[in-house]
């Protein structure tokens, strides 16, 4: 039986996350400012702002030892990614992403427990530097780390239990121009590393590992702004 007695405040490591990717974002659009003036304008084809949006797949892994027969050790989740670039650089940008992706059961449960139906939902709030290789006037690939927070919900009928937890991301895609101002995200794939701990949301359960290791893939549109 699930037990919610026992909801978590954010993390003070989860805090301290997302003030480092304030003060980072901080750094690098003061950066810009004085860069702007030096550089000019990016280069052709480019703009200084881009603003993706679109949809996502999130693989959460929850690392469940195997001989932990009545739960599922992953489960897919669908939902939608929406991320801002500043390019400092032709080069160098600093982004910020949002994303949310949403299951209709928590690692089986509703198949284990079928009077207590579960739903999932994951957000992720992160922030970091973006390398784009703009040499070819079609293609852009790019690669990014970003940092931030992981905010998890596990809803039943009357009980809501969230945990927060500090996520690093690593990843990269490709960008496929179609307009001055428009590209489409062919592909965009990200391995994401949180420490979510759902080890006291189950009665006599401590086989849950307190780290996880997710894989999204996201796909969208770009907007270059200016």
């Amino acid at each position: 039986m699930l037990n919610f007695a026992g909801l978590l405040l954010p993390s003070l490591t989860m805090r301290f996350a997302l003030l480092l990717g304030l003060i980072f974002q901080t750094f690098m659009v003061n950066y810009a400012a004085a860069q702007f003036t030096a550089t000019g304008s990016t280069v052709p084809g480019s703009q200084r702002l881009e603003a993706f949006g679109g949809y996502s797949y999130l693989h959460f892994d929850s690392v469940l030892p195997a001989d932990v027969p009545l739960f599922t050790t992953s489960m897919g989740m669908n939902g939608w990614t929406i991320a801002g670039t500043y390019n400092v650089t032709n080069y160098l940008g600093a982004t910020a992403e949002f994303s949310g992706q949403y299951a209709g059961d928590f690692f089986d449960l509703n198949h284990t427990f079928p009077g207590q139906p579960t739903r999932t939902h994951v957000h992720n709030f992160l922030f970091g530097p973006t390398l784009t290789y703009r040499k070819n006037t079609k293609i852009a690939p790019f690669a990014r780390i970003l940092l931030g927070d992981s905010h998890a919900t596990i809803l039943s009928e009357g009980f809501t239990s969230t945990r927060d937890a500090l996520a690093l991301a690593a990843g990269g895609g490709v960008d496929y121009k179609v307009g001055n101002r428009l590209a489409v995200r062919l592909a965009q794939f990200d391995y994401i590393h949180s420490n979510f701990d759902y080890r006291n949301v189950f009665v006599n359960l401590s086989g849950f590992s307190t780290s996880q290791n997710h894989f999204r893939y996201s796909a969208g549109i770009v907007i270059k702004a200016f």
